[in-house]
């Protein structure tokens, strides 16, 4: 059998010169896994210090304003990993997290907290042994 399966999370900031990977993932399940990532980072603009992000919350159909920048989820049905992925960029990190715990969704969340990244992980991805994160030196 050959290596396991790696893939990256990019860095959530606009880069100009390309992407750059911020957490390497390895799938340990032979199965494999799906991966869908949100983030508000390629599509945004900026109205002085205010950031807008080109997702909107569909509660108040304005773009969504805390500091959730990037939304992982990993599962085997890659539509709707799409789905909550862009559930829980909506949601936010304290509302999202509370979700994914309740419906067992393995989620990697990253937050700009005062232009420093934040990361946390939802219950089911704390556990669960078929994915491994690294951080990217």
């Amino acid at each position: 059998m050959g290596e396991k399966w790696r893939v990256a999370i990019e860095q959530p900031v606009a880069l100009k010169d390309g992407i750059r990977p911020y957490q390497i993932v390895t799938i340990n399940d032979e199965n494999g896994v799906s991966l869908n990532t949100s983030g508000t980072y390629h599509h945004n603009f900026k109205d002085g210090k205010k950031d807008y992000s080109h997702i909107l919350d569909p509660r108040t159909g304005a773009p969504i304003t805390h500091d959730l920048v990037s939304a992982s989820v990993f599962g085997t049905n890659p539509v709707e990993g799409d789905a909550w992925a862009t559930t829980m960029l909506c949601l936010g990190p304290d509302e999202g997290k509370a979700v994914a715990n309740k419906e067992s969704l393995p989620v990697y969340y990253i937050q700009d907290v005062n232009d420093a990244f934040k990361n946390s992980k939802s219950n089911a991805l704390i556990h669960d042994k078929n994915i491994t994160l690294s951080q990217q030196k």
